[in-house]
């Protein structure tokens, strides 16, 4: 009882309570006090863990069982807390501008679970981190293979096999970095997703999302089960799978296909189309300095219909082609350096 009111106490008073136990070590902000914090693995008499942060409004570090204070110096106080348990089992700031700076060879995992409002930066360490964070926040893994998710702020892997989750509501982007990642999103989640070196896997679930897969490694992509298109698109490379026809109809509204290092030239700009006298006009766009050559191909119920196009540098075109009212797929395909440069949508054709 003594040490939980000891422990109340600390957190009336002060911006960040620190505690260990048999569940490890536990990071708290009682109050709505701004936190910045350090954490690494100090040798003090064994290994213990070391909890720093600078004092904000006269408040400090409250110390729970397990922890006590090593020093007060200059507005910063420096916490020691017993490795009962090897894991930072809980983490959590307020709605202030909180951030938690990890030593990067910091062995332990990490468990974040911040609800609070505010744009919190969390940088992990080498540990299998486990972080589910506000949509405000950012999120960096560090080494170690993590398993990150979020409502809306960024989340950067780093190095190793991570996990990254868009949750529903997300708009911030999930980048894996170095490593074999795999990257998904809940279906009404809005978010970017780049893989980085390693054999990734993405797969959007209906959402709606910019999958950037193209790094020359043979990946897999999904934008859903072809239940719902929400506007996804995935640029993939020549070793990307599966093919355009299939992204497509598993739900994405555009595949950009392109080698490695390459990008399309000429991209589409209409969103749909208008059918007058039985053909409609396709808008293309020459994004380079140099003069995009290729061809449009426009296939209504099975029917393909295609032209040859010749655009100058930075200039706009129609390209009009035979069609009929319903769901076209539209594809531009040009030639590239190491193979050919493809983007294809899905639009709708109406009169």
């Amino acid at each position: 009882m003594a040490a939980i009111a000891c422990l109340t106490g600390a957190q009336e008073a002060r911006a960040l309570v620190v505690s260990s136990d048999a569940n490890g070590l536990q990071m708290r902000e009682p109050d709505n006090i701004l936190n910045r914090v350090k954490l690494s693995l100090v040798d003090s008499g064994g290994l213990k863990y070391r909890v720093e942060m600078a004092q904000f409004g006269g408040r400090g570090i409250g110390f729970g069982p397990g922890c006590t204070q090593l020093s007060t110096l200059q507005g910063v106080d420096v916490a020691l807390c017993d490795r009962i348990n090897p894991v930072v089992s809980h983490v959590s700031f307020g709605p202030m501008r909180d951030t938690l700076v990890t030593d990067p060879n910091f062995p332990d995992p990490i468990h974040v679970q911040d609800g609070g409002i505010g744009p919190d930066v969390f940088t992990l360490g080498a540990g299998a981190d486990v972080a589910r964070a506000d949509r405000l926040d950012t999120v960096l893994g560090q080494s170690g293979d993590d398993d990150l998710s979020s409502t809306g702020g960024r989340i950067d892997g780093g190095t190793g096999n991570d996990r990254l989750h868009a949750l529903g509501g997300t708009t911030g982007p999930l980048v894996g970095g170095p490593g074999n990642d795999t990257l998904t999103a809940d279906p009404d989640a809005s978010t970017t997703m780049t893989g980085g070196d390693g054999t990734d896997s993405f797969a959007a679930n209906g959402a709606r999302v910019l999958i950037d897969a193209r790094d020359g490694i043979g990946e897999q992509v999904s934008c859903g089960d072809g239940t719902s298109r929400r506007g996804s698109t995935a640029i993939v490379d020549l070793l990307d799978t599966p093919d355009d026809a299939t992204l497509i109809a598993q739900g994405c509204q555009t595949v950009d296909r392109a080698p490695k290092g390459e990008r399309t030239a000429a991209r589409l700009v209409s969103r749909s189309l208008l059918l007058r006298r039985g053909t409609t006009g396709v808008k293309v766009r020459c994004t380079t300095r140099t003069r995009c050559a290729g061809t449009v191909s426009l296939t209504v119920k099975g029917r393909p219909r295609s032209k040859t196009f010749s655009i100058k540098a930075r200039r706009t075109a129609t390209v009009r082609l035979a069609a009929r009212p319903g769901t076209a797929t539209v594809r531009i395909r040009e030639r590239g350096e190491q193979g050919a440069r493809t983007v294809r949508s899905i639009l709708k054709v109406a009169r």
